[in-house]
């Protein structure tokens, strides 16, 4: 023990001595120092880590960036290669537009050249709707001029002189021709001539200018057209407008209206004398000029109009409407140029000298205005409506058409019955007086025929042979 206490404090003693030497101040600072310069040296390597780290990214992303410039410099020359080729399109372009622009010029000139040939097609109008009204008031008033006053007893008993207006295919077995100058009689006199005028008009008036003849295929084929295929009707009716200059189509409305003329004057002028025959003749070209100027406005329309003389089944109102008459009142015969005298400046047209057929008490009765009903439209149609074909209004009715009144026509064929049956009578009395004549000049009577007062028995129809053997109406 004591051995050990003693190397102990040898121990002490040595590093005390070793303690208070200057060289250990020395060792002791170079140790700081080391410690300080490890420690700096340890910061270095770490700044020196993050740097290289740094550096190494910096390089990647200039890597990276070289790259891209790169793509973007070979982009941009495949753009820059491209805009070049492009710009030679465009050169070649303007070049073949140069040549396209002149080619258009040509055509323009030549497209103008073309449509100096065809007309210049107008729209739908309301001074259209006003033509075609205007041009049946006309037809109306000459119809009622003429036709609505009291014929002498010797002219409507003149069954020779009615043939034609009887026979004509708007009037024949449809509409009575009575031999009286009842209200009756005079509307259905009124009545036949107007159907006879729409359906002459609309022949023989109502066609395009280049339609020379009546019987036309061209004028059938453009109908059908306008229905199924409008533009090209309209093309070629504006081209074909165009054959004729203008000198010549007033030639071809002047050859028009007097064809016209001619051909209603030989339908609906034999009832008249010769002094009304001129008047009656002059008023029919009055007629047909006004039918063709208004047609001559209708034909230029890019809407084709055409008259429709049909009404379906059930006639609308707003379609067709019932005819009305306006008739002269007369105590005596007025002669037809003295009633249209009459019916322009509002003067007397009667002459009382010439004897008729005096009105019966169904005039008074039939002058009451009968009510526009379903009924009274399923009357005979007389002035056809206007439609609209070949346009975006295609199938609109322009202006209404007119129908004979159902109850005029009944009261009519009343008449007409009634003349028949009287007319049958007043015969057979005749008949049985000569009979009777010849038999008491004889001594004997005649089998079978009493000499005394005798009402025969009519088995057989009473209607004429006009009427088809038994048309009624209503």
């Amino acid at each position: 023990m004591s051995g050990g206490s003693q190397h102990t404090e040898a121990v002490g003693r040595l590093l005390k001595a070793l303690d208070e030497h200057k060289s250990m101040d020395y060792l002791r600072k170079m140790y700081e120092e080391n410690m300080r310069l490890r420690q700096e040296n340890t910061t270095l390597k770490t700044v020196s880590d993050e740097m290289d780290r740094r550096l190494a990214r910096y390089l990647e992303e200039a890597d990276r960036s070289n790259d891209k410039a790169k793509k973007a410099a070979g982009e941009l020359k495949v753009e820059l290669q491209r805009r070049k080729e492009l710009e030679n399109k465009a050169e070649g372009a303007v070049g073949r537009l140069k040549v396209v622009e002149l080619d258009m010029v040509k055509m323009s000139n030549e497209l103008q050249r073309l449509s100096g040939f065809a007309a210049e097609m107008k729209p739908l109008s309301a001074d259209i709707k006003q033509r075609l009204e205007s041009l049946y008031t006309s037809a109306r008033d000459l119809a009622q001029a003429y036709f609505g006053t009291d014929f002498p007893e010797e002219m409507i008993s003149d069954a020779s002189r009615w043939t034609n207006i009887d026979g004509h295919c708007c009037v024949k077995k449809s509409i009575p021709l009575l031999d009286s100058n009842t209200l009756s009689a005079k509307q259905m006199r009124v009545a036949a001539v107007l159907a006879i005028l729409a359906w002459e008009l609309a022949g023989l008036c109502f066609r395009p200018t280049y339609v020379l003849d009546e019987e036309n295929d061209l004028f059938d084929v453009m109908s059908d057209m306008a229905k199924h295929d409008p533009s090209r009707e309209v093309y070629l009716r504006s081209v074909l407008l165009e054959i004729l200059n203008e000198t010549g189509q007033k030639r071809a409305v002047q050859r028009r209206v007097v064809h016209a003329t001619n051909e209603i004057f030989a339908i609906i002028g034999h009832p008249f004398d010769q002094s009304d025959q001129n008047s009656l003749r002059e008023a029919i070209k009055v007629l047909c000029t006004e039918a063709c100027e208004h047609w001559g406005h209708v034909q230029r329309l890019r809407a084709k109009i055409e008259p429709e003389f049909e009404p379906t089944a059930d006639p609308k109102p707003e379609h067709w409407a019932p005819l009305t008459i306006k008739l002269v009142e007369s105590t005596g015969t007025a002669t037809p140029a003295a009633s249209n005298q009459k019916l322009q400046n509002g003067g007397s047209g009667s002459n009382p000298g010439k004897r008729t057929k005096q009105a019966g008490p169904q005039q008074a009765q039939q002058q009451q205005p009968q009510p526009d009903s379903a009924a009274e439209l399923s009357g005979i149609p007389i002035w056809p409506m206007f439609v609209v074909t070949g346009d975006p209004a295609d199938g609109d009715v322009l202006t209404k058409g007119y129908v004979l009144r159902h109850s005029y026509l009944q009261t009519a064929f009343d008449e007409q019955r009634a003349q028949q049956s009287t007319g049958r009578r007043r015969d057979m009395r005749e008949g049985l007086r000569r009979t009777r004549t010849k038999s008491m000049s004889a001594g004997v009577e005649a089998p079978g025929i009493s000499t005394g007062d005798v009402t025969p028995t009519v088995s057989e129809s009473f209607l004429s042979p006009r009427l088809g053997g038994g048309q009624k109406v209503g």
